[in-house]
């Protein structure tokens, strides 16, 4: 059987080098916010479902 080869996960390579990354946490219930974030560079961003007006649906609308 062939093996299929995976793409490189940038951010597990930088973790596993010991490279630091940058993250934002986002616990704000605008879509706008999350848009803006990401393009500002950060390496990643959470968005908190438990802590803040998020709920699966809100979650779900900035992932696509």
């Amino acid at each position: 059987m062939a093996s299929v080869a995976l793409p490189r996960n940038e951010f597990k390579a930088a973790i596993k080098e010991g490279r630091q990354l940058k993250g934002l946490w986002l616990a704000m219930g605008s879509a706008t916010s999350a848009e803006i974030a990401a393009e500002v560079g950060y390496d990643w961003l959470l968005i908190d479902g438990e802590h803040g007006p998020n709920d699966l649906t809100t979650i779900l609308g900035r992932t696509t």
